[in-house]
């Protein structure tokens, strides 16, 4: 069977399209529901979770009376709990999750990082940051998130030198969803929120960041910070290149095999 340049050309589009889909990396896509990993209200160490993800998701604070983070089956933006962080008075108490195979690093193109936030108490502050594979520390980031004690949403400057608020509060006892999406390439990122049952709302669109001082995306942390006591839950953390939903990829590959099936159709006649 031969294959005219346009048929080539549409058979090549579809298994580059086919490729695109299939190099997608996700560093993390965890929901903290695997009792087995993240037994409810017991403290947490250093471990994986190879029903969803891999890689090591780590406390730094195993302090008494209340270790932290820790799973708590309520409240939970999905499934069965999710990590409560508590603001402890030794030092750094966040959660950090970061991959142990080096080649896992988004450090090009387009990714998302996504996740759930909870602030438990009125006055819960704390940052969220991602950094590259290296980072094994709750380290800022230039594409940082801060929730201050009053709510309010700050992101980090564009020189990486502090944080500027965004005239959106995070409200208490309510779940928010945040969403970026960044451009490693152009150096610009957009942001996103859905606060409870409402719409996702656009804060940021473009907005620079400064490349020079991101090494790709690898790990995530969740820090607390303001008044000791001050609690919040994370879920559902998403962290990896822009999926591209699986019905439209198959079906715009079969399409591509139709148009071939049809062109040659017409050549036989």
């Amino acid at each position: 069977m031969r294959f005219s340049l346009r048929q080539s050309a549409a058979f090549s589009a579809s298994l580059a399209l086919m490729a695109s889909v299939s190099s997608a990396a996700v560093v993390f896509n965890q929901n903290f529901d695997d009792t087995g990993v993240f037994p409810t209200n017991v403290e947490i160490g250093a471990t994986g979770d190879g029903g969803t993800t891999g890689g090591r998701w780590s406390r730094n604070d195993s302090t008494s009376p209340t270790p932290t983070p820790k799973a708590d089956p309520a409240p939970a933006y999905s499934g069965d709990q999710a990590m409560l962080i508590t603001r402890n008075g030794s030092g750094v108490t966040g959660l950090l999750g970061y991959r142990d195979d080096s080649s896992t690093n988004i450090a090009s193109g387009t990714f998302t990082f996504q996740y759930s936030i909870y602030r438990n108490t009125s006055d819960a502050s704390f940052s969220a940051n991602v950094n590259d594979n290296t980072s094994t520390a709750q380290n800022s980031s230039p594409l940082g998130l801060y929730i201050d004690s009053t709510g309010d949403l700050n992101t980090m400057s564009s020189d990486n030198v502090g944080y500027v608020p965004r005239g959106v509060n995070i409200p208490q006892a309510t779940w928010t969803q945040i969403r970026q999406v960044v451009d490693i390439d152009t150096g610009k990122y957009d942001l996103f929120a859905t606060i409870g049952a409402g719409s996702e709302t656009q804060i940021l669109n473009d907005y620079p960041f400064k490349t020079s001082a991101f090494g790709g995306a690898g790990s995530v942390a969740f820090t607390p910070s303001g008044t000791v006591g001050n609690t919040f839950y994370v879920d559902d953390v998403f962290l990896g290149n822009q999926p591209v939903p699986e019905p439209m990829s198959g079906g715009i590959l079969l399409g591509g095999g139709l148009l071939l099936l049809a062109q040659r159709r017409r050549t036989d006649r």
